[in-house]
């Protein structure tokens, strides 16, 4: 099954590049990850461009202008530009364990919504 990994974002790029740290060593690596940038500055575009030219996957720079909080809608936006069959969404302050990605395939079912 493709897995879209979706990791919200805002101003910090301290806190981002810890959780794509623990995308990097999953027993069971995401499809691709796209990260949904809610109106960061430039560092954290920097960032996102430095992880998407070394990352193993595919990953992609998803960015709204700020306009306030508005995650709901880049979390959105994110989801039109994912190509897999499965969707995890992770927020930009959640270091996640090594095996994240393996154990939502692990209790994925047809139909089903998890969170």
């Amino acid at each position: 099954m493709k897995t879209s990994l979706i990791i919200t974002t805002y101003n910090s790029p301290e806190l981002l590049l810890k959780v794509l740290g623990s995308i990097l060593v999953q027993t069971r690596p995401p499809d691709e990850v796209i990260i949904a940038d809610d109106g960061s500055g430039e560092e954290t575009g920097r960032l996102v461009n430095d992880f998407s030219g070394t990352a193993p996957f595919p990953a992609f720079h998803v960015w709204q202008e700020n306009k306030g909080f508005r995650a709901a809608k880049i979390r959105n936006e994110a989801i039109k530009r994912s190509s897999g069959d499965y969707i995890i969404l992770l927020d930009g302050d959640c270091v996640v364990n090594r095996h994240f990605v393996a154990d939502h395939l692990l209790l994925a079912e047809d139909g089903y919504f998890m969170q």
